[in-house]
């Protein structure tokens, strides 16, 4: 068992015993408010939550395990997505592997190899070469993926996380983004990010009843 699904499954257990305290958040404090303000959906829609992440940040290699323990009871109007973050370097090219292995169906699968890769068996994947002998070793078509590398559907992929990642101002990761209208603040403990996730998803969800 891996070292993520060890942890997420120690996180379930704990859940179970433990009870969560109720706890508030504030403005510019704990978060802050995404200018301008996207239109409020209707009750009944999806509500999208982000997270920005990369495979070569130990923050979030530590913050995965809690963020899969709040996925497998996350509520069900939750519509989750992970985009890369494009930091330069080597992390751009992870994105575009990112995107490239999602094409294929194949990022969520790997999404925790990948993070152990670099994080446990200190293997950084800095280039093409080093990432396609991971991919290799974990069963991945490497005519299949040099074309998805290449395609025109990655690269939209990767324009829109770049736009993405400019208009949430995004500088630091691990980072939530609610509704495209609320973002964490840099530094929060992980379990308040997710405490907060929650917090913010129910009053979307009320400020879409309030409105309709």
């Amino acid at each position: 068992m891996s070292v993520i699904r060890r942890a997420i499954l120690c996180g379930l257990c704990l859940m179970l015993v433990w009870p969560v305290a109720a706890k508030t958040y504030d403005e510019n404090q704990d978060y802050t408010l995404i200018l301008p303000e996207p239109d409020h959906g209707r009750p009944g829609d999806r509500i999208e939550v982000i997270e920005f992440f990369m495979h070569g940040c130990s923050h979030c290699f530590r913050f995965e395990p809690k963020l899969e323990t709040w996925l497998q009871t996350k509520p069900a109007d939750v519509e989750f997505v992970r985009i890369p973050a494009m930091f330069g370097r080597h992390f751009d090219l992870h994105a575009r592997v990112y995107y490239a292995l999602q094409s294929l169906g194949l990022a969520e699968s790997l999404h925790h190899a990948w993070f152990e890769e670099i994080h446990v068996n200190g293997n950084a994947l800095k280039t093409r070469q080093a990432i396609e002998t991971f991919l290799q070793a974990h069963g991945v078509d490497q005519a299949q993926f040099d074309q998805a590398m290449r395609s025109f559907s990655v690269q939209v992929q990767l324009n829109r996380a770049s736009t993405l990642l400019r208009r949430y101002d995004i500088r630091s990761v691990p980072a939530i983004v609610v509704d495209g209208r609320y973002k964490n603040v840099r530094g929060l403990h992980h379990p308040d990010m997710l405490l907060l996730t929650d917090t913010l998803v129910t009053r979307v969800r009320q400020q879409r009843q309030d409105e309709d």
